[in-house]
């Protein structure tokens, strides 16, 4: 599972949260990426969701990728 999502415009956040639509059986490895910025991004999912985080805040408007595999 692979997507992009913007970044809204309601002040200042470090975290994107990500619910999936199906929960997976295992938390899945995920990666995130803010293609507009060049900062370190973390990933931490769950079975049910994804976490996208950054030490700093993201800007309004950011691009970020990402992409999970299951595994069993």
């Amino acid at each position: 599972m692979y997507g992009r999502v913007t970044v809204g415009s309601g002040g200042t956040a470090n975290i994107c949260n990500l619910k999936f639509a199906n929960r997976w059986n295992n938390a899945p490895s995920c990666y995130c990426n803010n293609e507009s910025q060049v900062l370190l991004t973390r990933s931490s999912s769950t079975i049910a969701d994804l976490a996208c985080s950054v030490a700093v805040s993201f800007g309004a408007g950011d691009l970020i990728t990402y992409g999970c595999q299951g595994f069993r």
